[in-house]
Parts: C-alpha cells; sequence; structure tokens
C-alpha cells in the first residue's frame, strides 16, 4: 500500500512536467498527448493557476503541483507507518518530508526529461518529422545543442549523452542524496 501511494504520487507529477514541457513547446491541445496531460492534472492545476502565476513560459501550478501531490503522499505514508499523527509533530520529521519532497520532485522532472528524449530519439529515427518531434527538438534543443555533433543524417543521437547524465543522476546522486537525508531526519 505504502509503495503504491509513492508511485501514484511519482507518477502524476512526472505527467504533471510532461504537460508542463509540452506547454513549453507549444504541443497543439488537440494532440492525443497533451489531451492526456491536461485531463490527467486539470482537477489540481486549474485551481492553483489561481493562486501561483506563470514565470515566463513556465507553468508554476504544474511545478506546485507535483510537490503538493508528492508531500502529501509522504504524510499519508508517515500516518499509515506510525499508525497516527505523533510523527507529524517532529519538526526533524517534517523538514525532512519537505526536503524528501523536493528531491522527489526533481526525480519526476528527471523522469519527464528522460521520457521526452527518449521518445525524441526514436521518433529521430523515422523519415518524416510529426508534430511531436517538432515540439519535443524545441524543448530539448538547448540542452542538446553542445552534442549537436552527434547527429547522422537523419539519426539524432545528440540526445544521448544528456540522457546518461540523467540516468546517472537517477541511479546515482538522487539516491545518495535520499539515503543521507533519510539518515538526517531519523536520528
Amino acid at each position: 500500500m505504502v509503495d503504491a501511494v509513492y508511485m501514484l504520487a511519482l507518477a502524476f507529477a512526472i505527467v504533471c512536467f510532461a504537460r508542463m514541457l509540452l506547454q513549453v513547446g507549444r504541443l497543439h491541445i488537440d494532440h492525443p498527448l497533451a489531451q492526456f496531460c491536461m485531463k490527467t492534472t486539470q482537477w489540481l492545476i486549474k485551481p492553483l493557476r489561481r493562486i501561483v502565476p506563470p514565470l515566463g513560459r513556465f507553468d508554476m501550478a504544474s511545478v506546485v503541483a507535483a510537490v503538493l501531490v508528492i508531500y502529501l503522499a509522504y504524510i499519508v505514508v508517515a500516518i499509515w507507518r506510525f499508525q497516527g499523527l505523533s510523527e507529524l509533530g517532529n519538526v526533524r520529521f517534517l523538514a525532512g518530508a519537505v526536503f524528501a519532497s523536493v528531491l522527489d520532485t526533481l526525480k519526476a522532472f528527471s523522469y519527464a526529461l528522460l521520457l521526452g528524449l527518449l521518445i525524441q530519439s526514436v521518433l529521430s529515427w523515422q523519415q518524416r518529422p510529426t508534430h511531436l518531434l517538432t515540439v519535443l527538438q524545441r524543448i530539448y534543443r538547448p540542452l542538446t545543442k553542445p552534442f549537436a555533433w552527434m547527429r547522422y543524417r537523419q539519426f539524432d543521437f545528440s540526445a544521448a549523452v544528456l540522457a546518461l547524465i540523467l540516468w546517472w543522476w537517477l541511479v546515482s546522486v538522487l539516491p545518495y542524496l535520499q539515503q543521507n537525508l533519510n539518515t538526517w531526519s531519523l536520528q
């Protein structure tokens, strides 16, 4: 049960970030991927938009929604594990939950970026560019520009280095930070 709550919160956060990135790339609202992201997250992002304004092209309501859902998942898991609200009065636990939520939000953002990079790479192998590929290239061009030399004919491998960096972040750096945070918050 605990893992299911956490995984659902992480999946929701990934969809929130995908929504934000697709809006930055100006994916048409009628595209099925845009429709999925909108319908999945609209219940939370719409009310947050009244409170949280966008920051340039970035929909900050999506970021706040991701952080909020992950933080609430931590609180639900704490209540479930500790069989009550006694641990919620502990300041160190609450601070640890905030920091853990930020780390997991970074994890969700990294997964959203990584999934987009993988989709972009696969779509770049097609003979005809699609609208989604154009949008993804618009999103990732600033990040993959230093690796533009990795393009060969219609094949675009420029995202490979960025994908490897994201993967290293996800499997090495974030777990290390989370382990140290867990050690600190349980002392």
